[in-house]
């Protein structure tokens, strides 16, 4: 990328630093009918349980942490609709 190009993305960004959020917690009240993911299944094809993965005690420990904080806002809950 020239600098030129960077230079003017730079300005954009900081002359519109409050439209971003940097945490989760910057934005609350998403209507999750609008952001939501969902996987459709086909029916007709079995399921397949993947491997699980194995993470160091540093990893799990950002993983769980960060899934927490998506849960404290709202921004992810858990599924209803899957047996554990």
């Amino acid at each position: 990328m020239c600098k030129e190009l960077e230079d003017k993305i730079a300005n954009v960004i900081s002359e519109n630093i409050n439209v971003f959020a940097w945490s989760s917690a910057n934005m609350p009240g998403i209507d999750p009918n609008f952001l939501c993911h969902r996987l459709t299944m086909d029916e007709r094809v079995k399921p397949v349980v993947q491997r699980r993965r194995k993470f160091n005690e540093d990893k799990l420990l950002v993983i769980q942490e960060e899934t927490q904080k998506l849960l404290v806002v709202g921004h992810i809950r858990r599924s209803n609709t899957l047996s554990g």
